[in-house]
Formats: structure tokens, sequence, C-alpha cells
């Protein structure tokens, strides 16, 4: 046996509980009626020009500090090598004869992939 037939049986079919006619009918209405007057909180949310403000005033931020940034590493490295790479070759005395130095000028232009006509062009000033 299932006992919702055991209990069935001992109680009866009899609902246990009753509701009052209409209750549910106007329950909303009487419900809102019991609560008290209560003034809504007035929420003041900011007009478009205000949104408008602060995302240009955001991007103004991002960019003044991108700029500032990048202006501090600049510095920070330029004055990091104050002397320049060419002026430290000068000062030292090198005494290098033709034939190795046009071994070197050829390898440094190879290694900047300078050809011969390039060369021309910048010696006759022609673009």
């Amino acid at each position: 046996m299932r006992e919702e037939d055991i209990i069935r049986r001992k109680f009866g079919n009899k609902e246990p509980f009753t509701v009052p006619e209409n209750y549910f009918a106007d329950f909303a209405e009487r419900l809102m009626n019991e609560l008290p007057e209560k003034n809504a909180p007035v929420v003041h949310t900011p007009t478009a020009k205000v949104r408008h403000l602060r995302y240009w005033l955001a991007t103004a931020a991002v960019l003044c500090s991108v700029a500032v940034t990048g202006a501090w590493i600049y510095l920070k490295q330029a004055s990091a090598s104050k002397t320049p790479v060419a002026s430290v070759a000068v000062e030292r005395e090198i005494n290098v004869s033709s034939e190795t130095e046009s071994l070197y000028m050829e390898d440094m232009l190879d290694y900047a992939l300078v050809d011969n006509s390039e060369i021309a062009m910048y010696l006759t000033g022609s673009n």
C-alpha cells in the first residue's frame, strides 16, 4: 500500500485548510492599502552631456598618461647615452690602414644593405 492511501483512510479526503471566498481576487489591493505611505526617493541620473563629458575626460587622461610615460622613457634613454658612439670612436686614436678601413667599410655597407647605386645617389644628391 502506498502512504497516500493510508493517510486518506485515516484522515479522509476533506481538505484541512480553507480560504475565504474571493480571497485572492482582491488580495493585491488589500495589501497595498495596508502598506504605509512612503515617498519614493528621487534618483538623479547623469544627463547625456555629463556622461559625454566623462568619456572625453577619461580619454584625455589616458592620452596624457601615455604621453607623459613616453616622454619619461625617451628622456631616460637619452640621458643614459649622453655621449654618442661616434664621438667615442673619434676620441680614441685608432691607427687603421686604408686597406683595413676599406674592408671595414665594405662589411658595414653589406650589413646595412647599401648597394653601389644608393652610394652614388647619396654622393650626387639625387633622389
